[in-house]
Parts: C-alpha cells; sequence; structure tokens
C-alpha cells in the first residue's frame, strides 16, 4: 500500500455503455438452445463492442450458437459463432434486405480480425462515442493501432489551501499525514 491507501475504497462509474452491454448480455442468457461454448464467445465480443460505444444486438441460430450484430448507422458487423465455438464474420452496409456485403463473410474468423471491423466501425465517420479511455480486465488481444506511449510527468507544486466550511470557520492547511500500517 503507498503512504495514503485505505482498506476501504468506494469506486461509482456511470458509463452509457454499461446499459447496453447488460440488455445485450441478459438476452444471450435468456437464449436457452444456445450452447454454453457460443454464448461465451459471444459475450466477449459483446464487451468489445459496446466498450466502442457501438448499439449490439443478439440472436439464436438453429443450430444451437448464436450471432451478435453491432451497429453504427447503416453499418454492421455481425459475428455468428456456431455451436462449436466457431465465428464467421460479415461486414455490411444497408438497412433490411437493400444492403451490400463491405467484405466477403470471413469462416474460422480469428478474434484480430473481428476487432479490427469492430474498431473501423466505431471510427466510421470520424464519430468516437466512448466517454472514457476503454480498459477492460477481459482484454486478450493487444492492438498495436492503440498503443499509447508513457512519459514521465515532473509532479506539480502543492499549493496548500485552507478547507472552507459552510459555518465555523476553516480546517487546517498542513500536509496530509501518512497512513500507519
Amino acid at each position: 500500500m503507498s503512504e495514503f491507501d485505505s482498506l476501504a475504497h468506494v469506486l461509482l462509474t456511470t458509463n452509457p455503455a454499461e446499459n447496453a452491454r447488460k440488455r445485450v448480455s441478459a438476452k444471450l442468457h435468456g437464449m436457452p438452445a444456445v450452447s454454453s461454448v457460443a454464448r461465451e464467445i459471444a459475450q466477449s465480443y459483446v464487451m468489445l463492442a459496446t466498450g466502442y460505444g457501438l448499439d449490439a444486438d443478439a440472436f439464436p441460430n438453429p443450430d444451437g450458437g448464436c450471432a451478435v450484430a453491432f451497429y453504427q448507422t447503416d453499418e454492421r458487423v455481425e459475428v455468428s459463432v456456431s455451436v462449436d465455438g466457431a465465428v464467421t464474420l460479415s461486414v455490411e452496409k444497408g438497412i433490411g434486405f437493400d444492403f451490400d456485403e463491405i467484405i466477403e463473410p470471413i469462416e474460422n474468423a480469428r478474434r484480430d480480425q473481428v476487432t479490427t471491423h469492430v474498431a473501423r466501425l466505431a471510427l466510421q465517420g470520424n464519430r468516437w462515442k466512448l466517454p472514457v479511455s476503454l480498459i477492460s480486465a477481459n482484454t486478450t488481444v493487444l492492438l498495436s493501432g492503440f498503443a499509447t506511449s508513457a512519459s514521465r510527468t515532473p509532479p506539480r507544486d502543492r499549493v496548500q489551501r485552507p478547507l472552507q466550511m459552510d459555518a465555523g470557520g476553516s480546517q487546517s492547511s498542513s500536509p496530509l499525514v501518512p497512513a500507519r500500517t
């Protein structure tokens, strides 16, 4: 622990993508005929795409697999997962029956292929919906296109200011005392 850490932490976050992720995840887990393998793989893609702020939906496949689709305007990336976990990737533009395939469907698509098309869809039209940086404990792929380099930033001089209270004056402005462990 650092000198100012405590044992009790409370972190509340709000992320608009979380509601979309929960909705699609609940739909995936409510599909009784879908294999657990297909569901888990589809769930990992839902986490990826909703993290980018994309609209998403899920559908059961007749073979016991499922499909998840991610939308941005009239473009769609669809990931179909078979009962045994094989992934087919489709990228389309258009709505309803009037659509064009952007790429030929890729059978046995790799995760990096799906990630590339999901990221392209999120960045399409220079629109980035994500209000904060995406950091996920479930990340399994390192994309060099999104790598950032770190540089040391010199610390700023600390300015001591009295803490004002509504009534009764102010508190001490002396520096923090490290917690004892």
